[in-house]
């Protein structure tokens, strides 16, 4: 097993996958520290790899949490220019989508909380992949997905 660096965790903004119960999750570190079931270089980069070998579910509708998105997004954008902030919105958005017709949720971290990630978009419904069960390191019993009425968070104690 060969661990990200502290360096290198700090340094860039790393796709990891875990699971809770049975639910399939995708994250983005924003330069915080992994949790140490997921910290394995090639555990992440074999099942990035694999999940985009396989095609996305298409027709299954994604949900995106445009709440979080939308305050995440606005002070990126030039003031009252709806046109820009679209622009960002979508660019931003396309990854956490493409993982959740995959099947993952996918969620990227608090730009305040390394220890706190906010869901981006999820699929409405289940999509089996068998592979996943196998090789998606399950996250220890310190993770919690909590939801509320404006967010859903994935906390990491």
């Amino acid at each position: 097993m060969a661990p990200f660096s502290i360096q290198f965790q700090r340094s860039h903004d790393i796709d990891w996958f875990a699971r809770i119960n049975n639910t399939y999750i995708h994250a983005l570190s924003f330069g915080g520290l992994l949790p140490k079931e997921v910290n394995n270089r090639e555990v992440n980069y074999n099942i990035l790899r694999h999940v985009y070998r396989f095609e996305p579910e298409n027709e299954i509708k994604i949900v995106v949490n445009d709440a979080y998105v939308d305050r995440r997004i606005r002070p990126q954008a030039r003031e009252n220019d709806i046109t820009d902030f679209e622009r960002r919105k979508e660019r931003y958005l396309l990854h956490f989508r493409e993982l959740a017709k995959r099947g993952f949720w996918s969620f990227d971290r608090d730009l305040n909380d390394e220890k706190v990630y906010h869901l981006i978009a999820k699929p409405e419904g289940k999509i089996d992949k068998e592979w996943y069960e196998s090789r998606v390191p399950v996250l220890g019993e310190k993770a919690s997905i909590r939801e509320n009425d404006n967010d859903v968070t994935l906390v990491l104690e």
